[in-house]
């Protein structure tokens, strides 16, 4: 086992365990929030409109999950292979501003729950409040279908951290991971 990620208490307790049982180290490499969305507010102006994304729409998704992957140390192994599977859920979203100009995915709904992310917007049009306004009306059309809407944000990111509270998210819990050093045979 490479490593695990977990409720924070929960994972520094296990982290500990496993470190003390293997005599290895244990590190942290990532902690992130779960929020839940409580209403969603409208926060973003910016211009354009939602729409989701279509086939034709597969070679843009692939280069921006690959940028969110650079950006967050978060990528798919394959993301053709996740972009397809997107497109064949319908879970992929754009924000169009004469051309998309952000993402977020709306991943399908399990027990009344849908989790959004990844979210990303390409450097050059960062700064626009294009992924803010695409999120809180995703966010909207997820609680107007009777569905909860939750979503993880890395804690060392304090903008989206802050956008997503001014939408209405509210955080719920901390999650970390962790890495284990290998284990000698």
């Amino acid at each position: 086992v490479p490593g695990f990620i977990g409720e924070a208490a929960t994972a520094a307790a296990y982290a500990g365990a496993w470190a003390q049982r293997h005599r290895v180290p244990v590190v942290p490499t990532d902690g992130e929030r779960l929020f839940r969305l409580r209403g969603a507010r409208e926060v973003g102006r910016a211009p354009g409109a939602l729409r989701p994304a279509a086939p034709g729409d597969r070679s843009v998704l692939i280069a921006w999950l690959d940028g969110f992957g650079a950006d967050t140390g978060h990528a798919p192994e394959d993301s053709d292979v996740v972009v397809d599977r997107y497109l064949d859920e319908h879970s992929a979203w754009l924000w169009i501003d004469e051309g998309p100009v952000a993402m977020a995915r709306a991943a399908p709904v399990v027990g009344g729950v849908a989790r959004i992310g990844p979210v990303y917007t390409p450097p050059e049009r960062r700064g626009k409040g294009y992924a803010t306004t695409c999120v809180e009306q995703l966010s909207r059309h997820i609680e107007e279908g009777g569905h909860v809407a939750i979503l993880y944000t890395q804690l060392t990111n304090p903008t989206s951290n802050a956008i997503y509270a001014r939408i209405g998210y509210e955080p719920v819990l901390e999650v970390l991971r962790y890495q284990f050093e290998p284990v000698p045979i």
